[in-house]
């Protein structure tokens, strides 16, 4: 689920903002949406210095909307104790972001003259959005209406941007020009306009269509065949770490780029540093349930795994654990042999009905244990990618 936290301020002393109004808004348009289920949004209105990094801390939004007033160089207009104006500088919020450029993928400065601030916190958060210049009520208030909607549609931040800015022109309002996206440059390929050289083509096509369940399969095969093994469990840790840095860069650099963060093996790795406990253990179920592999239910498998809403889902290992398909895998083989033993003891062939069974409870208990380790080895296949990443990256 992602969340989006929308800090609002008025001081005293400043002009009075429509800002219930365009709060109202993003509620009534994600709430509104196809996918409202995948949101959850918090509100802090008269916010002060305090509220800012509580906010950021203990709700770890990935989205951040500012709405109220901007003053150019001097910074942020937040509110006192008395609920009087004070300034926040652009240095201070640039620091403050630094520090949950992990967690945060958009600021959202809907506020005169933020241009300056963005620029600063763009250079720890990928996608910020400011205000050139003085923006008026009506036409901050379109920009959220059309940004919201195409964010509720589960449309990229770039065209969430274009959609409040085309918002604000169909209004006849002469403002569209006032918003700026600063976005993420990526060195190297342009992959919008050609994909990357060697066998990538595929991938980079289902990437660019956001087909990701394909471009995962896709993924595992282009693994295989740069690594010239035919079958998954051929891929041990030996074999991962002679992978080539420039070939596992460019998978994860186009999941990077087209999934906008959301999914790639350094996404998954920043995740999976984070749920390490006492002694350097990796907490699996913990990982499992930040990158949304693991429910209350157990961990999904490819056939019933749910819409990808968790940062880090992809690309995800080919086999993981699965109580249910596990004791339809173990217990058919010692259901046959029950049946099988049943009608020997009918003809009275006690002894190799008894040995049917013991073979039977035997086969079941070695498919217990191969299915189960599939599981460990799907996630061992996954950390050693990133590691070799980390690796491929110093």
């Amino acid at each position: 689920m992602k969340k989006i936290l929308i800090l609002s301020a008025n001081p005293k002393s400043t002009s009075q903002l429509r800002l219930d109004e365009e709060v109202r808004n993003i509620h009534t348009r994600l709430e509104h949406s196809k996918n409202r289920d995948q949101f959850e949004v918090i509100t802090r209105l008269a916010v002060r210095v305090d509220d800012l990094h509580h906010a950021l801390l203990y709700k770890e939004p990935q989205i951040v909307h500012f709405c109220g007033h901007g003053s150019g160089s001097d910074g942020l207009m937040l509110v006192n104790n008395s609920g009087e104006l004070q300034f926040v500088s652009t240095k201070s919020l640039a620091k403050l972001f630094k520090l949950f450029k992990d967690k945060v993928e958009c600021v959202l400065l809907n506020a005169c003259y933020s241009e300056v601030q963005a620029k600063a916190i763009h250079q720890n958060i990928d996608y910020v959005i400011g205000m050139n210049q003085a923006i008026s009520d009506r036409a901050a208030i379109k920009f959220t209406v059309g940004f919201y909607d195409a964010i509720g549609a589960g449309k990229s931040y770039e065209d969430a941007f274009e959609l409040g800015c085309i918002s604000i022109d169909l209004e006849g309002i002469p403002e569209s020009e006032t918003p700026v996206l600063l976005k993420p440059v990526f060195i190297g390929y342009n992959y919008n306009v050609e994909p990357p050289k060697k066998d990538f083509n595929d991938l980079h096509e289902l990437l660019t269509k956001r087909n990701w369940k394909e471009a995962n399969v896709e993924t595992h095969r282009i693994i295989l065949e740069i690594s010239n093994k035919k079958y998954r469990w051929q891929l041990d840790k030996q074999t991962i770490k002679r992978f080539p840095c420039d070939d596992l860069r460019t998978i994860d650099e186009l999941w990077v780029y087209f999934s906008e963060k959301e999914f790639s093996f350094s996404t998954q790795k920043r995740i999976y540093s984070q749920c390490f406990e006492r002694f350097g253990v990796l907490n699996y179920n913990l990982f499992g349930e930040r990158v949304g592999w693991k429910s209350e239910k157990g961990w999904h498998t490819y056939d019933n795994y749910p819409v990808p809403t968790h940062r880090g889902h992809f690309p995800k290992p080919p086999h993981l654990f699965n109580i249910q398909n596990t004791l339809k895998v173990c217990l058919l083989p010692l259901a046959i042999s029950l049946i099988v033993c049943f009608f020997l003891f009918f003809f009275n062939q006690p002894v190799v009905g008894v040995l049917t069974v013991i073979i039977g409870f035997n086969i079941a208990l070695l498919s217990f244990i191969i299915y189960t380790s599939s599981y460990l080895e799907g996630l061992e296949w996954m950390i050693s990618l990133t590691s070799k990443l980390e690796e491929c990256e110093q």
